[in-house]
C-alpha cells in the first residue's frame, strides 16, 4: 500500500462525516417543511449524495491505483530487457554476401566458399543460413549453415566418401523441396574470435538451439511422418563438441579433406520431428 494511504483514508472519513451532517440537517428540515419545500429538499439531498459518492470513489480509486496499479503493456515492454543477442534466418542474396565478406571469410580464410557459389546457393535455397546478431551494434558475430541435400550426396557424406566442402549446387535441394528432404548437412557453425570466450559458452548454446529449431521448423512435413538424417563432420575439437551438443554422434566413418592431413570423423543422428524437439529440450532448456 502507498505511503499516502493513511492521509487519503482520513480525507475520505472527513468527507463521509460531512455528508452525514448535511443529510441530518436536511432531514430535520423535511420534518417541519411543507410539501413543496420537501420536494426541493429531497432533490438537494439526491444532488449532495451523488456528488459525495463521486468524491469518495475518486479518493479511493486514487488510493488503490497508487498502491498497486497493474503495469500496462507499454510499461512492461520497457521494463523487460531484450536479450543482447538474437538469431535470424538470412533470406536474401545481399545478406548472404555480407555474411561471407564480414564473418565467414574471417573465421575460415582458407576454406571459405567462393562468393559466386554463395550467391548461387542463396538464390537456389534461401533457408540455409542462420545469423547470430549482436543487438546493440547490429553486427553479425556468428552463423550456422545447413544444406538439405539429395539422397546420393547425403549417403556420400554419411559414409565419409565425400567431405562436405565438396558439395556443389547440384546437391542442394531447392527451397520448395525442403520439407521432403531426407538428409541435411550442417556445413559450419562458427563465431568471430572476439566472441568465442564469453562465460558459459552462451553464444554457442544460443546458436546451437537456433540451428535445431530451424531444422525442426523447416525440414519436416509433420510430427512423425519421416525420420530426417542430420549429418556433420567434426573437423576440430570445438566442432566435435558442437556436434555432440546438438545431439549428433560419431558414426565410425571418416572424411578426408584435400587440404588436411588426417581424416575427420562423421557425426550423425536420425530423428523424427518429435525426437528433435525432445533433444532441444534436453540439451538447451
Amino acid at each position: 500500500m502507498s505511503r499516502q494511504a493513511p492521509g487519503k483514508t482520513l480525507a475520505a472519513t472527513v468527507v463521509a462525516l460531512s455528508i452525514a451532517g448535511v443529510l441530518k440537517e436536511l432531514g430535520d428540515g423535511m420534518s417541519i417543511a411543507g410539501q413543496p419545500a420537501r420536494i426541493v429538499i429531497a432533490l438537494a439531498i439526491a444532488a449532495v449524495v451523488a456528488a459525495s459518492c463521486w468524491c469518495v470513489f475518486a479518493i479511493f480509486k486514487g488510493l488503490f491505483n497508487r498502491a498497486g496499479d497493474p503495469v500496462g503493456d507499454e510499461d512492461l515492454s520497457q521494463n523487460l530487457a531484450q536479450p543482447p543477442y538474437f538469431c535470424h534466418v538470412i533470406d536474401t542474396v545481399e545478406g548472404a554476401r555480407r555474411l561471407t565478406l564480414d564473418v565467414t571469410s574471417k573465421v575460415f580464410p582458407i576454406s571459405n566458399i567462393p562468393l559466386d557459389v554463395v550467391e548461387a546457393a542463396q538464390q537456389h535455397n534461401n533457408r540455409r543460413l542462420i545469423a547470430l546478431v549482436e543487438r546493440s551494434s547490429e553486427r553479425t558475430v556468428g552463423w550456422a549453415t545447413v544444406w538439405p541435400v539429395n539422397p546420393e550426396a547425403g549417403r556420400a557424406v554419411e559414409n565419409g566418401s565425400r567431405p562436405d566442402d565438396e558439395l556443389v549446387l547440384a546437391d542442394l535441394l531447392p527451397r520448395s523441396h525442403n520439407r521432403q528432404a531426407q538428409y541435411v548437412v550442417v556445413l559450419a557453425v562458427g563465431l568471430l574470435e572476439s566472441h568465442r570466450n564469453l562465460p558459459g559458452s552462451t553464444l554457442l548454446r544460443k546458436l546451437g538451439s537456433a540451428l535445431l529449431w530451424h531444422i525442426h521448423n523447416e525440414f519436416y512435413e509433420d510430427e512423425d511422418g519421416k525420420s530426417l538424417k542430420i549429418l556433420a563432420i567434426g573437423d576440430s575439437p570445438a566442432g566435435r563438441r558442437m556436434c555432440e551438443r546438438i545431439g549428433l554422434q560419431a558414426n565410425g566413418a571418416h572424411a578426408k579433406f584435400a587440404n588436411v592431413a588426417d581424416p575427420k570423423p562423421v557425426y550423425c543422428a536420425v530423428m523424427t520431428r518429435r525426437n528433435l524437439r525432445e533433444k532441444i529440450d534436453q540439451n538447451f532448456s
